[in-house]
């Protein structure tokens, strides 16, 4: 689906995420204290290293945003976690 998205002119941009270029981002500036994240993205498909990301958080001291409306009841995913500060399943329909 993600191919489809291309505009003329854009350049298409990578939609892997690996948590270790995140994180190393995330700690090389200290002023982040806030980590907004959607879990599913459904137009690529693209599922967030939640666990890994939220898990950073905790460790330095960052709040954690999930949107996770997409994850709902198609992937696993445990917001009691201590991890994830914040979810969010409301959909905007």
């Amino acid at each position: 689906m993600a191919d489809g998205q291309h505009q003329p002119g854009g350049e298409r941009t990578s939609t892997d995420v690996n948590p270790k270029v995140v994180v190393a981002a995330l700690r090389r500036d200290p002023a982040i204290r806030l980590q907004v994240l959607v879990h599913h993205e459904t137009t690529t498909r693209l599922l967030a290293p939640l666990r890994e990301l939220c898990r950073v958080a905790v460790d330095d001291g960052e709040t954690t945003v999930v949107n996770a409306i997409s994850s709902v009841g198609a992937h696993r995913l445990d917001l009691s976690s201590r991890a994830v500060t914040s979810g969010s399943v409301i959909s905007t329909i």
